[in-house]
């Protein structure tokens, strides 16, 4: 059987996507330097987007070689490649200290995510805290209030997004 987009596709167009539209929707200025490799494409998805051709970022194409993705799935994604092959070996285990729960939670709301095409209002919350917390790629909030979680300490920047969270689930009652 033909397999899906592979995940390092699928999170590159994620990433490329949300670059792109952050610039569109004017929250974020220029690029961090990390992306400056694919900055041309990044620019180019956001022409796209303008024009209508780019919705989402099921609508960007990306593949890289197979050879990423086997590397990627031995390595970076051990513990999911673990629980898919579970059947295989009941004697196999984990390492705890390849773990933080910070990971298994981000990874299950990418799950959750790519199943549903949606997220809870706790998802995209702790999502955008973990971008915050790591500037580890665009996230959706307001940049003002990103540099406010930023600057807050951990105990404030939990209830800045538990504020968040009742906020956003008050908006989806209505």
């Amino acid at each position: 059987s033909k397999r899906g987009r592979g995940e390092i596709a699928d999170g590159v167009a994620r990433g490329c996507y949300a670059f792109a539209l952050d610039l569109v929707e004017s929250r974020r200025t220029a690029l961090p330097p990390e992306v400056e490799p694919v900055a041309e494409i990044i620019f180019h998805i956001a022409d796209q987007i303008r024009a209508g051709k780019v919705k989402d970022a099921a609508d960007v194409k990306f593949s890289p070689d197979w050879r990423f993705e086997k590397l990627h799935r031995v390595t970076e994604n051990r513990p999911a490649n673990f629980l898919k092959h579970a059947d295989l070996d009941d004697s196999a285990t984990l390492a705890q200290n390849e773990l933080t729960n910070d990971w298994l939670i981000a990874r299950a709301c990418m799950g959750y995510d790519d199943l549903m095409h949606a997220m809870t209002p706790e998802m995209f919350v702790f999502g955008q805290l973990w971008f915050a917390e790591t500037d580890d790629g665009p996230g959706q909030l307001p940049n003002e209030l990103v540099v406010r979680l930023r600057s807050a300490d951990r105990l404030e920047r939990r209830r800045m997004c538990l504020q968040l969270i009742e906020e956003l689930k008050d908006e989806k009652a209505c």
